[in-house]
């Protein structure tokens, strides 16, 4: 959600886990164990990004830098066949003149992100997912997710809403912890539905991600990468705020 700020109720865990060593790996651990705010950074209290999430515990509003604004591209989506055409049409607007391998790995993440919100946002009183990934979806209007990107100076700044709210701090973290467990493995390769294997890439790619969750109303992940130049793997954020982090 980047910069639609809205005041949430922070996690239970509200710690800022803040460290110049920290990788993906033990980032997720920490996921894991209910750390809801982490930033590898070396800058320490004094990054930028550090201090937006101090000042929105503290219930205060304010955007993260890397966030945008008003989005360039919005695309509401109702029918997973329209989701390629809405990717490519933000491909060709935003990024037509990068690389081959960036605009790759963009349409990769946006394929994840909105793929997560349809198939992934809307249960059964179960708890189960209503929707299976091995079947095409067409979304109710009021369960439509929406497709924002910005071209920001050096990167790409995504953003996928659904109406679900069912995300979960635990659900990240059991997802994060069971691939990084089976990465590079057969059994990894074998997973399907419920792996997460998506939201592991998009973990291990994005430099910025924040999931804000409003209980059983809506669901926003936003995520910022580079688009020119390498990005830095020592340096990067993951900030969760509201939803319920039950355990069940």
């Amino acid at each position: 959600m980047g910069a639609l700020i809205k005041k949430l109720r922070p996690q239970a865990s509200s710690e800022i886990v803040i460290s110049s060593t920290l990788d993906r790996r033990k980032a997720a651990e920490l996921i894991s164990q209910g750390k809801a705010h982490i930033h590898a950074t070396a800058l320490g209290q004094n990054d930028a990004c550090v201090r937006v999430t101090r000042s929105r515990l503290d219930i205060q509003t304010a955007p993260y830098p890397w966030g945008a604004s008003k989005p360039q591209v919005s695309i509401r989506i109702r029918e997973s066949s329209q989701r390629c055409a809405a990717i490519q049409n933000i491909l060709e607007t935003l990024f037509s003149a990068e690389r081959s391998s960036i605009k790759e790995n963009l349409r990769l993440i946006m394929e994840e992100m909105s793929s997560n919100a349809m198939y992934h946002s809307i249960r059964e009183e179960s708890g189960k997912d209503l929707y299976r990934r091995t079947q095409g979806v067409s979304l109710k209007e009021a369960e439509a997710i929406e497709l924002n990107c910005h071209r920001t100076a050096d990167g790409a700044y995504l953003s996928v809403s659904d109406h679900g709210g069912t995300l979960r701090l635990t659900d990240i973290g059991k997802c994060l912890e069971r691939c990084y467990k089976t990465k590079g493995t057969d059994q990894m390769e074998a997973k399907e539905s419920g792996a997460g294997l998506g939201f592991f890439m998009i973990f291990e790619n994005v430099t910025h991600m924040e999931i804000s969750v409003v209980t059983q109303v809506s669901t926003t992940i936003s995520v910022w990468l580079p688009v020119s130049g390498a990005s830095d793997p020592t340096y990067f954020s993951f900030n969760f705020w509201g939803g319920k982090n039950a355990t069940k």
